[in-house]
């Protein structure tokens, strides 16, 4: 990875946009596109989604943990 992990996006934020109408096919209308991202820290400093960025944090120190539980990284990685 290229991007810091602090300014990966975590978060899209998207929009609803009507379809073409049932039955009916129509490239680029209708559907959720992207409108915007959020990064970690972006998130933790929104309200809005300041929980969601708890739990990613929690989740991430439980995957941590459990990887050095099987010896598959050790404290020297994470600190080094």
């Amino acid at each position: 990875m290229t991007v810091d992990p602090s300014d990966y996006p975590v978060v899209q934020l998207r929009e609803i946009r009507p379809g073409p109408g049932r039955g009916h096919k129509g490239k680029g209308q209708g559907g959720w596109p992207v409108t915007g991202t959020l990064s970690i820290v972006e998130v933790l400093e929104n309200p809005e989604y300041a929980d969601l960025g708890l739990q990613v944090k929690d989740r991430l120190i439980a995957i941590v943990r459990s990887y050095m539980r099987a010896g598959i990284i050790s404290t020297d990685d994470i600190m080094g």
